[in-house]
């Protein structure tokens, strides 16, 4: 299914035709959109979706917010996701950062093939299992927004591949850029906000919490040169639980330069900060 909307490239209108084995090769003519046959009996329909549910941990939907932009919340996702990946993990990393750039960009994946929300940014209806179809980031599959356009999905889209993407992996982080659609993102989440160690930072979060759902959010700090505020003084100025606390990592840039994947071995530090902040929420 997904493969048929990849050969059919990006376009404003695309979706998906749904209908049964008989009827599958005679959608209506105005409907030039990729389409798939569904099975015949509702004992099928459970089988295949069985068979990208069977996952032997809880699954998890995580979504990382920045109080302000510059904090590295993207770095922080494509290092979460590998590590995750690295314990034995299925782990999928989903762009919805608007002015992020390009996540592939960010686990060194830039040449790799595979499915963006640009194939996939009006889907609807139910999806079956788009692990094969995405970018392939070492253990990581990746949701980029794509190039050139960086369209976000439709609501209905969103919907759909986040509950495909839930049945075929035990973590789903996504990368929320500056919070907008948080309420999209359903009940079902981590919610993370990463906040600066600085007067500043705590200063924007409080104005985003005007704007956006904070509610059962987990705060993770930003230390480094500039941001010298203890983590519990942020704690209690914004009334979150800390969850964790992510320092500067020099190698994160260089990585990032040369085309590597920021989450990679040489950036220690990160990699270090990211474990333990698994660790503390508990996956």
């Amino acid at each position: 299914m997904a493969s048929r909307a990849a050969a059919s490239g990006s376009c404003p209108g695309c979706g998906w035709w749904v209908s049964t084995p008989r009827s599958c090769c005679r959608p209506p003519r105005s409907w030039a959109r990729p389409r798939c046959c569904c099975p015949k009996s509702r004992s099928a329909w459970r089988r295949s979706f069985q068979r990208t549910a069977r996952v032997g941990t809880p699954r998890r939907r995580w979504r990382l917010t920045g109080a302000s932009g510059g904090l590295g919340v993207s770095s922080l996702a494509v290092a979460l996701a590998t590590r995750a990946a690295e314990t034995g993990l299925r782990s999928v990393a989903v762009e919805l950062a608007s002015r992020g750039g390009g996540l592939d960009l960010l686990f060194g994946a830039e040449t790799q093939e595979g499915m963006t929300w640009e194939e996939l940014r009006h889907a609807v209806g139910e999806i079956g299992d788009l692990t094969p179809h995405l970018v392939p980031a070492e253990r990581v599959s990746v949701l980029a927004l794509g190039r050139p356009h960086g369209d976000s999905p439709d609501e209905a889209a969103l919907s759909a591949v986040l509950r495909s993407l839930e049945r075929s992996h035990d973590l789903v982080v996504v990368d929320a850029g500056d919070g907008t659609r948080l309420a999209e993102l359903g009940r079902r989440v981590v919610p993370l906000l990463m906040v600066g160690a600085d007067v500043r930072s705590v200063a924007a979060a409080r104005m985003r919490a005007r704007r956006i759902d904070l509610t059962g959010a987990l705060l993770v700090v930003r230390v480094g040169k500039g941001r010298g505020l203890p983590p519990e003084a942020v704690s209690d100025a914004l009334g979150l639980p800390l969850a964790g606390v992510v320092r500067d990592d020099p190698k994160v840039p260089r990585l990032a330069a040369q085309g590597a994947s920021v989450g990679s071995r040489p950036a220690a530090r990160l990699r270090r900060d990211s474990a333990r902040l698994l660790q503390e929420v508990r996956l």
